[in-house]
Formats: C-alpha cells, sequence, structure tokens
C-alpha cells in the first residue's frame, strides 16, 4: 500500500473508532506510522483528507460519484 493510502485509511480507522472531532493529525500520523511532514506531502490539510477518504469510500460502496 502506499503512504497516501496508509494515511486515508488510518483516518477512516480512526473517524470510526472515535468521530470526526477527536482525530488530529497526531493520531494519523501514528496509525499510519508515517513522519509528521508525509500528510502534506498528499493532503493541504484535515478538511482536504478528510473530503478524499469520504469520496472514496462512496465510490467503493458504489453510491453517487462524489464530485
Amino acid at each position: 500500500m502506499s503512504k497516501r493510502n496508509d494515511i486515508m485509511m488510518a483516518t477512516l480507522d480512526l473517524i470510526h473508532e472515535e468521530g470526526l472531532q477527536s482525530v488530529t493529525f497526531a493520531k494519523i500520523f501514528k496509525q499510519a506510522n508515517v513522519g509528521s511532514g508525509t500528510i502534506y506531502n498528499y493532503f493541504a490539510n484535515k478538511e482536504e483528507l478528510v473530503n478524499e477518504v469520504y469520496k472514496e469510500s462512496r465510490e467503493k460502496m458504489g453510491g453517487i460519484p462524489a464530485t
């Protein structure tokens, strides 16, 4: 799996376990086993990351593609 996918899966797992408001970048770094700067290579901020996680989840479930 790529680091981007590791970050997205860690985010999805943490949202499921703790709720969106409790998820921090520090928790994501730890769960995904990536350095603190790595996330910014793929996502500008938490909102962009969560939107990508949501979009990909919807597409995989066969729902309406997010735009």
